[in-house]
């Protein structure tokens, strides 16, 4: 549960706030990357960027364990949905 409020915390106020807060390095390289790939991809579907890459990164997080899981490794996916 912590590292989910880090994550929003992080995605709300951004990278520098969370890293403030001690998280491991691994979450804040994750943040960092999928927040950043959210705001370059959010326009082309006409979303706003903000609360957008907040909601797609807390839910990465989840899905993905921080983007350490099996399925998140091997085949790049974040959101647990193997097509």
């Amino acid at each position: 549960m912590r590292l989910l409020a880090i994550a929003i915390v992080a995605a709300i106020a951004g990278p520098v706030q969370a890293r403030r807060m001690s998280e491991p390095g691994y979450v804040s390289g994750f943040i960092d990357t999928v927040s950043a790939a959210v705001r370059t991809v959010a326009p082309e579907f006409g979303l706003r960027e903000r609360p957008t890459d907040a909601f797609v990164t807390s839910h990465a997080a989840i899905s993905s364990g921080w983007g350490r899981s099996t399925l998140a490794a091997k085949h790049f996916n974040l959101f647990g949905i193997k097509a």
